[in-house]
């Protein structure tokens, strides 16, 4: 593990930080490319006995922010709030990824979010020509996590 504390004044006294998990290897992630994505996707949606909007309303009452994002077997955290909230967020957040719900009604949600956006994207010249180019430079065999998807 690394970890750089650089001491500098802020505007706000506010505190910025990021994290990066990798969930795996190619090996471990064959045919779960977008396991990632889903996690970081899951985990503002409840945790511990809190659901989506307890866990919004602390992050107000903190005045934090916070966002999880993942791609390729890597999550990445990028929070942001004072110095003084700092130990209250940095619970929070090891509750978010230590003890997730991953509650069923948001899990099918968020399926259903998913189905629309990729079935939006279909016809969409941007996603139409980053086919075109993953089709052309794609080095990595059916299953590998750092191939890219190929639809239409």
């Amino acid at each position: 593990m690394q970890l750089a504390l650089l001491a500098k004044r802020t505007r706000g006294n506010t505190v910025q930080g990021s994290l990066i998990l990798r969930l795996g290897d190619a090996q471990t992630l064959r045919g779960k490319k977008h396991a990632a994505a889903l996690t970081a996707a899951m985990l503002l949606r409840g945790a511990q006995g809190l659901t989506r909007q307890q866990i919004a309303d602390r992050l107000d009452a903190l005045k934090a922010q916070l966002d999880i994002s993942g791609q390729d077997g890597i999550v990445t955290v990028v929070f942001e709030t004072r110095r003084d909230q700092l130990s209250e967020l940095l619970d929070l957040l090891r509750t978010i990824l230590r003890e997730p719900s991953f509650p069923a009604a948001e899990f099918d949600q968020l399926r259903s979010q998913w189905l629309t956006a990729l079935e939006a994207e279909r016809s969409q010249p941007e996603s139409l020509a980053g086919r075109a180019l993953a089709r052309h430079d794609n080095p990595y065999p059916k299953g590998d996590v750092r191939k890219r998807r190929i639809t239409g």
